[in-house]
């Protein structure tokens, strides 16, 4: 036996009083007892020691105790009463599945195709109505098998190696007429007790009397060359039905292309509909997303024109985005793209605006001081050349390294600036809600940036 039912509270409750190392001979016992499927040898107590691994007093003391609780002595083996009765009862079973095993296969041959299939019963029970295990429906699957690919053999009928259960099933139906009449044929030959000696004398007799002439078709003799009917109908019917099985392939594999070509055209329409999608979509008002790009901290100054521009941009970019199978299908999610499209256009404007003021070396004219010697010799700074270098502009050139103060807080003046083109230029761009010092430190960091 290669398995066995334990139940461990039936156990622990007849094994509570042992200790630790009985209780492990008692399990050995109890495997040794199951696998060997016989009563527990005691002849050689030294051997079973041995295999026990009982090999010190210690154990060996314990081992005898097990046996003298547990186990019934009966001549040279000690016996357990409830494995015997669950080795019998396995070998009984085993013995009626072998013998109903070999009668089905005696008797298999003669009436399969004959009477008629009783698959569903055989598969759950057997004869004497048990259930069927796992192991017996196999070995029951196998022995079909076998039966079906020699009688398919025996009448010239060439079986695939590996072939599959439904398809040997398929060819033995077809021939099975064959099979049965094979079977028939054979078994009625080694029955029946052999007539050569009246064929024997009927040939005699057929030689004597060579007058008679043949009255019908059917008794002409058969010419070179001719094959009989049995082989032509076999013939034909096995190539109608390899065409068969051959033209039910060919649909299933160009139902498959065609299922394979529908994909792509099927993707390509939808990606070509997420386009549309886009391309069409009505955007937010301007003033819908001034509102959003104020809360989100930036300042958008666009006209309606500018503003149409970038909508234009911005659908023809994701139109590109969806025919690549990236598309932006939600509504909220349409906005926040466009949020940030906006935002990322303001802020290259400031950093265009910044390089451009640069470049010139000095601002517009609405940064300009226009009071003082600056306006008196306005003239002077037409040209884009700096102005040329007096010793009356030390004072301002001290005034320009001097700090100046932005909320209370100490800053240098910007670069290329004096302190009041610098307080003029955050002035301009300071933002709603926030302060000139912060504003201040966001307009150096962008100039840097443009660097």
């Amino acid at each position: 036996m290669h398995f066995y039912m334990f139940n461990p509270a039936d156990f622990n409750n007849s094994a509570r009083h042992l200790s630790l190392p009985e209780r492990a001979i008692y399990r050995d016992l109890i495997d040794m007892y199951y696998h060997s499927e016989q009563a527990i040898d005691t002849s050689d107590m030294d051997r079973l020691a041995r295999r026990l691994l009982c090999t010190t007093p210690e154990y060996r003391t314990m081992l005898e105790y097990v046996l003298d609780e547990f186990f019934v002595k009966r001549g040279k083996r000690h016996h357990h009463h409830r494995i015997d009765r669950e080795v019998k009862n396995y070998k009984y079973q085993n013995r009626n599945a072998d013998s109903n095993g070999k009668r089905n296969a005696v008797t298999n041959d003669v009436t399969q195709g004959v009477t008629p299939s009783n698959d569903a019963c055989n598969v759950t029970c057997n004869a004497d109505d048990t259930p069927m295990t796992s192991a017996e429906r196999i070995r029951k699957f196998r022995q079909e098998r076998k039966l079906m690919i020699e009688s398919l053999t025996n009448i010239g009928v060439s079986v695939e190696k590996g072939i599959k259960a439904a398809d040997l099933k398929q060819l033995y139906a077809t021939h099975i007429d064959d099979v049965t009449s094979n079977v028939t044929s054979g078994v009625t030959k080694s029955v029946t007790h052999s007539n050569e000696q009246c064929n024997a004398s009927n040939a005699k007799n057929t030689a004597i009397t060579s007058n008679h002439e043949l009255e019908t078709n059917n008794q002409q003799p058969v010419s070179e060359g001719t094959h009989t009917s049995p082989v032509t109908v076999d013939d034909s019917f096995e190539d109608s039905f390899e065409l068969t099985q051959q033209t039910e392939e060919d649909i299933r594999l160009a139902e498959q292309k065609r299922l394979n070509a529908q994909v792509p055209v099927q993707a390509e329409q939808i990606r070509s509909q997420h386009a549309d999608d886009i391309e069409n979509w009505i955007a937010p008002s301007i003033d819908t997303m001034r509102g959003e790009l104020f809360r989100a901290g930036k300042m958008m100054q666009l006209t309606d024109d500018q503003y149409e521009l970038h909508i234009e941009e911005f659908k023809a970019h994701y139109a590109e985005q969806a025919l690549r199978g990236n598309p932006i299908i939600t509504e909220s999610n349409r906005k926040a793209k466009l949020r940030k499209w906006l935002a990322g256009e303001i802020d290259k404007q400031k950093i265009t605006q910044a390089r451009q003021e640069k470049a010139k070396g000095r601002f517009t004219t609405d940064n300009e001081d226009w009071t003082g010697t600056t306006a008196k010799n306005a003239s002077d700074f037409d040209s884009d050349l700096p102005p040329i270098y007096h010793p009356s502009h030390e004072t301002a050139k001290a005034n320009d390294d001097m700090p100046l103060f932005l909320n209370g807080c100490k800053r240098m003046p910007l670069p290329g600036m004096t302190n009041p083109e610098t307080e003029a230029y955050v002035d301009r761009y300071v933002q709603t809600g926030e302060a000139r010092v912060a504003a201040y430190d966001r307009l150096l960091e962008e100039m840097k940036e443009a660097v």
